[in-house]
């Protein structure tokens, strides 16, 4: 088991089952021996991409991922933290469809 808790993993799991069925592939974003990149990286159909963060409900990002998340915004990324199913719906409504 990881040290993810389960509702936040449960999110995640069904998100990226989401992301596929509408053509997506999804990595996992830790790059360079970092915690501080955003979860999943998202590749679209389209050649383009976007990032997501999972969070239990009342969690925010730690100071060391806000950095992180604000550096890749300021380069033109998209990223967005989902904390519920209805979270990841709104990220399907605004990449995907």
């Amino acid at each position: 088991m990881t040290d993810k808790p389960p509702v936040e993993k449960k999110i995640e799991d069904w998100a990226c089952g989401e992301f596929r069925k509408l053509g997506c592939y999804t990595f996992k974003g830790k790059q360079d021996n970092s915690n501080d990149w955003p979860d999943r990286l998202v590749l679209k159909p389209t050649r383009e991409f976007f990032w997501v963060e999972f969070k239990r409900i009342g969690e925010e990002p730690r100071p060391s991922q806000r950095t992180k998340f604000r550096e890749l915004r300021k380069k033109g990324h998209h990223i967005y933290i989902c904390r519920t199913a209805n979270d990841v719906q709104d990220v399907i409504d605004l990449e995907l469809i």
